[in-house]
């Protein structure tokens, strides 16, 4: 059945009159009578009758007005809520990002997110970087949080950030500034493999001729700063992760000569991903909250 045509109709039938009708649809009246005669053609049934100067709607006239008010406004909350995706208003983003700024710079940002757009459906997974980095190459998230440069070429990064990474030991070790070459007889407290701060830090320190004595890996950072404190080793942590700890003097700073650790943040996402105003406002939020914590 032709819209046009339906909708045409459902004017005529609220009006039932064919020149209201033209105005009201900005055509021509003969343009509204040539459409109600070929919806009645195509039904096979005559569904208005003009009797003098007055029209009418017949009992299949009355029928169709009803089913056909149902389904025009049916037809229109679709193109609503279709038009609301295209605004960003309704849609889906599922966000991923690795351990530190899953923990310190994606919550804020969320949140300010959740605030703006309410009606977008929000999924969070937390992994290590090369984790995400898969999940995006795989279209399984729509948007990745990492703490370094991306590694896979089907994939399109921005920069929304940096993050120191620091030293850290348990207080009074009597460390507080020390050479590369004190690095080597020290046991490291490093994060398991496929971590973007193991990546970093090993690279890092690679520069300066260190290779790390590791100890003990770790999954997580704030495991990592646990056994600094508790007197196992030196960690390379961010510098948001132990804030608390050097406050509270449970560990302490270590300075390197002549190292100095600072790692992009990332928003990454699939070459082929269609950016949507919901996923590019995101990207906003997630520079906005990253930049302050940047120092």
């Amino acid at each position: 059945m032709n819209f046009e045509r339906l909708r045409t109709f459902r004017v005529l039938a609220e009006s039932l009159h064919f020149r209201k009708t033209a105005e009201r649809l900005h055509i021509s009246q003969s343009a509204v009578s040539q459409q109600i005669s070929a919806l009645e053609n195509e039904l096979g049934v005559m569904l208005v009758e003009r009797i003098g100067r007055r029209t009418f709607l017949t009992p299949a006239g009355k029928t169709l007005a009803e089913e056909a008010g149902k389904v025009l406004a049916a037809v229109e909350r679709a193109g609503e809520s279709v038009r609301a995706y295209g605004a960003g208003e309704v849609d889906r983003v599922r966000l991923g990002a690795s351990t530190t700024p899953g923990v310190y710079i994606v919550p804020a940002a969320l949140g300010a997110f959740r605030a703006a757009l309410p009606l977008v459906e929000l999924e969070f997974r937390i992994a290590n970087s090369a984790a995400v980095e898969r999940a995006l190459v795989a279209n399984e998230l729509d948007l990745g949080v990492i703490g370094e440069d991306i590694s896979h070429d089907e994939l399109f990064q921005v920069s929304i950030g940096e993050d120191e990474i620091i030293a850290v030991m348990a207080p009074g070790s009597g460390r507080k500034r020390l050479r590369p070459a004190d690095l080597e007889s020290l046991p490291f407290l490093a994060r398991e493999a496929g971590s973007a701060t193991r990546r970093y830090v090993d690279a890092g320190l690679a520069k300066v001729g260190v290779i790390a004595n590791v100890a003990f890996e770790l999954p997580s950072p704030e495991a990592q700063v646990r056994a600094a404190a508790a007197g196992l080793g030196l960690a390379f942590v961010s510098r948001h992760v132990a804030a608390a700890d050097l406050a509270a003097k449970q560990v302490e700073l270590v300075r390197i000569e002549g190292v100095r650790l600072v790692r992009p943040i990332t928003a990454a996402h699939h070459r082929d991903k269609r950016v949507s105003p919901a996923m590019q406002q995101l990207i906003t939020l997630l520079r906005r909250h990253a930049h302050p914590r940047a120092r």
